[in-house]
């Protein structure tokens, strides 16, 4: 069940990567947001200029002003390009790199915004499939030494058992121990 589940959040997360990729390369060109909006706030996700950014505003003060847009969720796009951290007037900022936080108070609304790369992102939803292509090597490695296979390419080792006559790998014992192979071993799907 583990290694089933594994795999199945590595795949989505390699989906995601490959949707936060593409993201990537037209946030150059377009600006894409989608968001929440109520009569007191509003929260959106917004990808523009290689950056990917969480934005959340909210009414602090005890009268409700009279707002022009839609109530409900939100889809923008625009060929106009924004660039991250929006550097208002009186807003907080903290860089690093083209990570960044800004906070500010305009007004009777308060808002913040968090910025993160593209690259960034695309990087850490990628390292969960990395990580199950390596565990599925090392297994498959693991499954041929032990059906007396070779470990590169998967061929019968029984007549040599030290170099594989189909590739030229040498096959190192490295403490496992090769034990006589029946048929319905053989049968197993590698």
């Amino acid at each position: 069940m583990g290694r089933r589940l594994f795999t199945i959040v590595s795949a989505i997360s390699l989906l995601l990567c490959l949707l936060t990729a593409a993201l990537w390369v037209r946030s150059y060109w377009i600006t894409e947001d989608v968001g929440w909006t109520t009569a007191t706030g509003a929260t959106a996700i917004c990808s523009s200029a290689g950056s990917f950014m969480i934005y959340r505003d909210y009414l602090h003060g005890p009268v409700v002003p009279k707002v022009s847009r839609p109530f409900g969720w939100t889809h923008h796009t625009g060929r106009s390009v924004v660039r991250f951290p929006l550097r208002l007037g009186g807003s907080r900022i903290w860089e690093w790199g083209a990570f960044a936080l800004e906070i500010n108070h305009p007004g009777p609304f308060d808002f913040w915004l968090v910025a993160i790369p593209d690259w960034a992102l695309t990087l850490l939803l990628a390292a969960l499939p990395l990580g199950w292509l390596a565990a599925f090597r090392r297994l498959r490695r693991r499954r041929r030494l032990k059906l007396n296979l070779c470990p590169a390419c998967g061929y019968d080792l029984r007549a040599s058992p030290n170099r594989c006559p189909e590739c030229g790998e040498p096959v190192e014992e490295n403490g496992i121990q090769r034990h006589r192979v029946t048929e319905e071993m053989r049968d197993q799907k590698i």
